[in-house]
């Protein structure tokens, strides 16, 4: 501990306009100073201690004033404060200020020890003050910083095994980067939220849980200012910065060594991403996001992909949380099968069925209705970015953003049997007339690859794609592709086959439409 005496406080003064060495002496590495340099936005460098124990003892230099008047040499009261700032902050010699404030020599040094000592014995106090006082990163020690959502009020079912690889990555690596990539809809968020709540990532990361919700159009500026307060950075130095890179090099000097984990939710561009790339060697971090081009961007190579509910965890997830509504295997297999094993689509409809309990036929009749299930909504935390959801919000959140030529190339899709029926990537390409729309519906996680040459389109996304009127044109399209098709590849069972619904599809198509 740091001896706050009249010898260290002479050092100081001498050392006053010498910004380096005052930030060496052992006043600068004071507690007090340290908290000081933290409020004011200093570097943790010589310079930034020196300046923050600059600014302390002229704070506490003005504290030996006797009063707010123009200081009066001949008062004995203003002596202290005359002495140590005429002789060391506006540098006047020694008989220069005997003489300016009517002391003999001998009585003004006793005059000057007596004045260092009363800082001396101020600075104590400053000292012994902090020490009683907890720090921001201590009372990040006593009680972690904890940013997330809480866990959701129903069963986390259907996902155990990816849960617990996403841990394990998390804790393997050095700075593990991680991102999640899925539908609108798959339980993104829920299982980044259940991620937070473990118990075994909140023990490897003791410093914090860090949480940002992005959406499509995201703060990022005050989303990184969020994180810098929670890290104890002073409002001034937030302030202070006020460019994107700026409040990213405030919040990833204060990560620093801290172990703490990151997770960035619902992230739409790659710089939105990149923002938040931040902690040192024993941070981690986790992204979901439905772009799998921004999931590259964060993750590079470490991108997980988060599936839908097979059929049997659908059936567990329906038992789990039907509770006793009286359904039958029947029932809960088609609730499943009009989902396509979306979490969200499936949550939706639980809740649906619960506030319908007395009359769950008719409640079930209803739900056959694709515009029924896709209207379907509930409330959401405030700590995410949508104060309610439904399943066709989601989805359309992804349509709004696609190129016209992209639109029109899902709207053809939707057209044809969704999973797990497929077509052939040829087919899409001939359907789309360009490779980009392809490539933007298959980035969105609007179309899903399945293998290099066939992909397929969700149920839930068929469905919201034909609750909206369809153009002419791309029905038109649809029919004549399929019509040339089957033409083409008369003698060829095995390509007949293959497409044999999309071809059945077109024909119904070409039927309601009165196409040729």
């Amino acid at each position: 501990m740091v001896d706050i005496n009249r010898k260290q406080i002479r050092s100081a003064l001498q050392a006053w306009h010498q910004t380096s060495r005052l930030g060496e002496l052992p006043l600068a590495g004071l507690l007090c100073v340290d908290r000081r340099r933290e409020a004011l936005g200093y570097d943790a460098s010589a310079i930034g201690r020196a300046l923050a124990l600059r600014q302390l003892l002229r704070a506490l230099l003005a504290e030996l004033r006797p009063n707010e008047a123009e200081p009066d040499p001949a008062d004995p009261r203003w002596r202290p404060f005359l002495i140590l700032s005429q002789q060391y902050l506006e540098g006047r010699s020694p008989n220069w200020v005997a003489n300016h404030l009517f002391l003999a020599k001998r009585t003004y040094h006793k005059a000057q020890a007596a004045a260092l000592d009363r800082l001396a014995t101020l600075l104590q106090d400053r000292e012994q003050a902090a020490r009683q006082t907890p720090s921001a990163d201590s009372a990040a020690t006593a009680a972690p910083l904890f940013m997330a959502p809480p866990r959701l009020n129903r069963p986390f079912i259907g996902r155990e095994n990816l849960l617990a690889e996403i841990r394990q990555r998390l804790l393997a690596g050095t700075s593990p980067r991680l991102a999640l990539v899925g539908l609108p809809g798959v339980g993104k968020t829920t299982l980044l939220r259940e991620l937070a709540h473990d118990e075994a990532l909140r023990s490897a990361f003791p410093d914090g849980i860090f949480w940002a919700g992005l959406g499509q159009t995201p703060a990022l500026p005050a989303l990184l200012g969020s994180w810098a307060r929670a890290l104890g950075c002073a409002e001034r130095s937030i302030a202070a910065a006020q460019s994107l890179a700026a409040r990213a090099a405030l919040v990833q000097a204060r990560l620093g060594t801290r172990r703490a984990l990151l997770l960035i939710d619902d992230a739409w561009t790659g710089e939105a991403a990149v923002a938040f790339q931040l902690g040192g060697p024993h941070c981690a971090a986790l992204l979901t996001t439905r772009l799998r081009s921004v999931a590259h961007d964060f993750a590079g190579s470490e991108v997980l992909t988060l599936p839908a509910f097979a059929a049997a965890e659908g059936a567990a997830y329906l038992q789990a949380t039907l509770g006793q509504a009286a359904l039958t295997q029947a029932d809960l297999a088609r609730l499943n099968q009009q989902a396509g094993g979306l979490p969200l689509a499936l949550s939706l409809m639980v809740r649906y069925l619960l506030h319908h309990e007395r009359d769950l036929a008719r409640a079930l009749l209803r739900l056959d209705a694709a515009e029924n299930r896709l209207a379907l909504s509930q409330p959401q935390s405030p700590l995410l970015q949508e104060g309610t959801r439904s399943l066709g919000m989601a989805i359309a959140l992804s349509v709004a953003v696609l190129s016209p030529a992209g639109r029109q190339l899902l709207d053809a899709l939707a057209l044809l049997p969704p999973r797990p029926a497929s077509l052939a990537r040829a087919a899409a390409l001939a359907l789309a007339g360009a490779e980009d729309p392809l490539t933007e519906l298959l980035d969105a996680g609007l179309a899903e690859p399945l293998g290099a040459e066939r992909l397929t389109v969700h149920q839930t996304i068929a469905d919201y794609c034909r609750s909206l009127p369809t153009s002419a044109d791309v029905v038109a399209n649809v029919v004549t592709y399929f019509a040339s098709f089957a033409e083409d590849h008369a003698a060829d069972d095995r390509q007949l086959a293959l497409e044999l619904e999309n071809i059945t599809a077109a024909l119904q198509l070409a039927g309601r439409h009165n196409r040729p």
